[in-house]
């Protein structure tokens, strides 16, 4: 939300042309993405921020000689 901006804003509320022609995936997108409209809306006016992450991590997965999986954070 802190990146929102008019034009994001204004392609969320897209108008259909004729809604009837539109495949499922299409009405999901609509209705999870009609409710973000507010928030968005909301974020237009607020100062852009950041989460700083200092410990940073990766996953690590190693095989043993008898073929176990072994799965960690690094």
């Amino acid at each position: 939300m802190n990146r929102s901006d008019p034009t994001l804003a204004e392609f969320m509320q897209y108008p259909t042309i004729n809604p009837a022609e539109r495949c499922k995936t299409y009405y999901l997108a609509r209705d999870l993405g009609y409710p973000l409209i507010p928030k968005h809306q909301e974020a237009l006016g607020v100062s852009l921020w950041f989460k700083d992450v200092d410990i940073t991590s990766a996953r690590q997965s190693t095989i043993d000689a008898k073929g176990n999986m072994q799965y960690s954070e690094v």
